[in-house]
């Protein structure tokens, strides 16, 4: 996949009007101009959308005027609007839903004609519109976050989220009156330079780091809530009211309890603990394997309660084989299995969805890699009869990923049975790295991976079979008694969570190789 040519000649978008969404050019030619932006940055090809790559050039400059305005929006204060004529004060409310006339304070919209529309709800009117007029891409105003209607997903582009910083960046920087020498005068923006000495501040609390109560055993649950909390692709979906838990009627909802969480978790006015009392309702309503106040497995919290996610979702749509819910956005995957015969080497293939990996462990393997490599490897199969060449004979099965997700979830299996029926944990240790490259366990174009050296064919930018580790889960314990704790990455720091206790720490990295 080559990468487009820079784009650094482009024109500057016409600005939008300060406080509603953008309009077509001809209705905002009065409007003042906007902030001088940084310098722009090449196009580059990182993205894994084929639609994005080809439509980047002409979907920019319209996508830079969204989140601009939005930018603009975020930074009005309560008192502006009062004091704003009567003319202007309307044109600062929050912009509506075309199609069903609400008002929305994170709207979405249409990249191809900028209209706005809402996505909260059982329905979501943007994808409607997307699906009726034939448009593809549509934007988040207040996160930046783009969908693409032929992928059915939000596509990710190092570019595009270059390009959101910089824009807010630039409006901020425009909107800041510095005061120097006493005197309040506009003054250029100067970053802080290592070592300048800056004057005292007032400590403000980090309340997006909390912890949550053990309400009886529920550390396993605890753990993941944490690691999805973390997660930033699932914050952008959930904080774009993708789902209101007030709008909402449906009774233990887990997208509802989501939704509460991350409000709790924004919650400046306390620093305290969080007690997921009526998402571990919701939870053992939906899934009888973890209910109860006995101790259960992690792994299986995360799958139930990504299928409430995806149940929820699922429900509402007109087309039960396109889901387009926020699980599937963020953990689909397709895992392929080919079967070829010793003797013809010919067979067949089978693609199935995934949504997490199950990597096997023993005493010989020490690092995540290495439990790829196996995980991938050829198995031999016993004696079969070949359809293809009508003979009995041996055959080999090999796995590939066909198609990777935006986030990686990866379980490692650390139990095993021995002595007939007893089950036993397995304690080796595994080093894993801060970024995985999966590039050498993906399909190839002929549809296999080298089982000798592990490399790919695939073509196209190397970033995009990397992943930046996010999260960890470890059990402290024997198989059937123990504690489950989660470390997550925020800013380049890692924290521990144990319930309701919250500390940096750097244990990760000692298992970092």
């Amino acid at each position: 996949m080559s990468a487009p040519e820079p784009n650094a000649q482009q024109p500057t978008p016409a600005p939008p009007p300060e406080a509603g969404p953008p309009s077509p050019p001809k209705s905002i030619a009065q409007a003042p101009p906007p902030p001088p932006l940084l310098q722009p940055l090449p196009i580059l090809s990182d993205t894994s959308c084929p639609h994005l790559e080809a439509a980047l050039d002409q979907i920019v400059a319209q996508y830079e005027t969204v989140v601009t305005w939005a930018a603009r929006v975020s930074l009005r204060k309560p008192g502006d609007l009062a004091a704003e004529p009567p003319t202007k004060r309307r044109r600062v409310q929050h912009p509506s839903c075309v199609k069903c006339g609400f008002s929305i304070s994170s709207p979405w919209l249409c990249l191809e004609c900028s209209l706005s529309a809402c996505w909260s709800g059982p329905t979501s009117h943007i994808l409607a519109h997307l699906r009726e007029a034939g448009h593809n891409f549509a934007v988040e105003a207040r996160t930046g976050s783009l969908w693409c209607n032929a992928c059915e997903t939000i596509i990710l582009s190092r570019f595009l989220d270059n390009t959101h910083v910089t824009s807010q960046r630039a409006v901020e920087e425009a909107a800041t009156v510095f005061h120097v020498d006493g005197k309040k005068r506009r003054e250029p923006y100067r970053g802080i330079a290592p070592g300048q000495p800056q004057p005292a501040g007032e400590s403000v609390p980090c309340s997006f780091r909390k912890g949550l109560l053990n309400l009886g055993n529920t550390c396993y649950m605890n753990s993941v809530l944490q690691s999805l909390l973390a997660n930033p692709l699932l914050k952008n979906n959930m904080l774009a009211d993708r789902h209101n838990a007030k709008a909402c009627g449906t009774t233990l909802c887990i997208p509802c309890e989501f939704d509460k969480l991350f409000a709790e978790l924004y919650e400046q006015s306390t620093e305290a603990a969080i007690a997921p009392a009526t998402m571990l309702q919701s939870l053992w309503h939906i899934s009888r394997e973890v209910n109860g106040y006995g101790q259960h497995d992690a792994h299986e919290a995360f799958i139930a309660l990504i299928n409430g996610m995806h149940l929820h979702w699922r429900g509402s749509l007109p087309n039960s084989n396109a889901c387009q819910c926020v699980i599937h956005t963020l953990f689909d995957g397709q895992l392929q299995s080919e079967v070829r015969c010793c003797n013809c080497n010919r067979g067949g293939r089978t693609v199935d969805p995934v949504l997490d990996l199950s990597l096997s462990i023993d005493a010989s393997i020490s690092t995540l890699d290495g439990c790829l490599k196996r995980y991938t490897r050829v198995e031999k199969l016993d004696a079969r009869t070949c359809p293809d060449c009508n003979t009995l004979a041996e055959a080999t099965r090999q796995l590939s990923i066909r198609r990777l997700p935006s986030v990686l979830y990866i379980q490692l299996k650390r139990f095993e049975q021995r002595n007939s029926e007893k089950t036993v944990k397995i304690e080796t240790p595994i080093r894993f790295p801060s970024v995985l490259d999966m590039q050498s366990y993906v399909t190839k174009h002929d549809g296999t991976i080298d089982d000798e050296t592990h490399s790919p064919l695939n073509t196209g930018p190397h970033k995009m079979y990397e992943y930046d580790l996010a999260a960890v889960i470890c059990h402290e314990g024997s198989l059937d008694t123990g504690h489950y704790i989660a470390f997550t990455r925020t800013n380049d720091e890692w924290y521990r969570y144990d319930d309701d206790k919250c500390a940096i720490s750097s244990a990760v990295c000692a298992s970092i190789c």
